[in-house]
């Protein structure tokens, strides 16, 4: 019984709200529009005793029976708006319903106290109506909003950030005409303010209703487009200015000076207040410059810390088991040492510590160069290799001890970075019978070179 009491006081809602004749919903309510929250509860409890429905006796006709539950749907609905304050003030702000001579009359006094009607009613189709509510569209010139910032990128390269950019940029911009004044109209013509905008050059559309699937709730809603008559300009007029071709504003060049701190991140910005484009009605927008860094050809940027930089170095196997010696040419063509004196193997990484770059907001610390070594193993082993590594007295054991490292390092590699082929085969090749060459120290290249005979 209740379900279909709600499901017809919902309809009878919507009903009531589609038809051409609106409702005070004060009068509704027997109150008089500066009656407080206390006074309108007051009244609605006294009212709804009276004609709930369910009150009515059994053997009351349909047509009866519709009329109450249309009168207590009325009586409900304007309950829930008037003590609910933000739908309080809306349904005074936009006249959601208003009926009968006196409440015309009243309507008609406010707005002639506004001075000039802002509001037009555009009616709904009823099937528009019935799926989304009743509407009622205001037409004026509040909530404009300011002109949007322009955004440009500044493409940087690593090598810049390292001491910062001071750059001269030439930018294009909208500004307003000097020959209209950014009216748009040639100078023989009148520049009289916009009657329906007021001279903002935009419209708010506002919607207020109750949403169709609850006729107990209640929304507004604002859209805001430039204004149909003037075109946005904010001004009538006639024949257009020749200068700006009625546009009201002129496309410039301008330069700006920009300077980029060093270590800037990706996607900093630099924003100059007031320098974006300019609008007749509107205040200036802003400028905001971002920066974006260019990718190098060997360092990459970390983005939790972009102060440290990360690269890649290849070295042989010899170099791998005796230790190397290599320069890297830095960001501004320094040359930088990396030296490693043990056992490598492939994503080995060395730390170049005060070789990154600055620390955004404190220049005098330097972040680091982390350096992924990868060994290049060789596809094969010719008898001659294999038989010169014999000669200077590496057994099988030593060789298998070698392999094993490798395929563990290998499996480790494995968990984040698929391991090349290469390794993948060593790793099959070394793991049988290798656990008795294990040694708890690994071979170190000072070892190597005493054996070898290298100095």
């Amino acid at each position: 019984m209740r379900l279909l009491l709600g499901r017809s006081i919902m309809l009878c809602g919507l009903v009531l709200l589609a038809g051409a004749a609106t409702t005070d919903l004060y009068e509704v309510l027997g109150v008089p529009r500066d009656a407080t929250t206390a006074e309108i509860k007051k009244a609605y409890r006294s009212m709804a005793a009276e004609i709930h429905p369910d009150k009515l006796p059994p053997d009351t006709s349909d047509a009866a029976r519709e009329r109450a539950t249309a009168a207590f749907v009325e009586l409900a609905l304007a309950h829930e708006v008037l003590t609910d304050p933000v739908r309080r003030q809306t349904y005074d702000d936009t006249g959601m319903s208003e009926e009968g001579d006196e409440a015309r009359e009243a309507r008609e006094r406010r707005e002639a106290e506004r001075g000039p009607p802002k509001i037009t009613e555009t009616p709904l189709g009823v099937d528009a109506r019935f799926r989304r509510g009743a509407f009622r569209f205001r037409y004026s010139g509040s909530g404009v909003r300011p002109v949007e910032a322009t955004r440009v990128p500044v493409v940087v390269t690593l090598a810049e950030l390292l001491t910062g950019v001071n750059r001269t940029l030439t930018l294009a911009r909208r500004q307003k005409c000097e020959t209209c004044a950014g009216t748009g109209a040639a100078e023989s013509e009148s520049r009289e303010t916009c009657g329906l905008c007021e001279g903002t050059g935009a419209a708010a559309h506002v919607s207020a209703g109750l949403n169709w699937r609850n006729s107990r709730r209640f929304f507004r809603q604002a859209v805001t487009t430039r204004c149909g008559a003037c075109g946005g300009t904010g001004y009538n007029r006639g024949a257009a200015c020749g200068a700006c071709d009625g546009a009201g504003y002129v496309d410039v060049r301008r330069e700006v000076r920009v300077e980029i701190p060093p270590g800037a991140p990706d996607g900093h910005e630099i924003t100059f207040k007031g320098l974006g484009d300019e609008h007749p009605q509107r205040a200036t927008g802003d400028l905001i410059l971002v920066v974006t860094v260019a990718q190098h050809p060997v360092f990459s940027r970390s983005e939790a810390a972009p102060e440290n930089l990360y690269c890649n170095a290849s070295v042989g196997l010899l170099d791998a088991l005796l230790g190397f010696d290599r320069k890297l040419t830095g960001l501004s063509g320094e040359r930088l040492l990396v030296e490693h004196r043990r056992v490598a193997f492939s994503s080995f990484t060395l730390s170049l510590r005060d070789e990154g770059l600055p620390v955004f907001g404190n220049a005098t610390q330097r972040g680091q160069v982390t350096v992924f070594i990868r060994v290049d193993f060789p596809k094969t082993l010719t008898a001659l290799q294999a038989d010169v590594l014999r000669r200077v007295g590496l057994r099988d054991e030593e060789l298998r001890f070698i392999f094993l490292l490798q395929a563990l390092y290998a499996y480790q590699y494995a968990q984040t970075v698929a391991p090349d082929s290469d390794e993948v085969v060593f790793a099959k090749r070394c793991v049988v019978g290798a656990e008795a060459a294990c040694v708890p120290d690994p071979l170190y290249a000072t070892w190597w070179r005493s054996t070898v005979g290298v100095s």
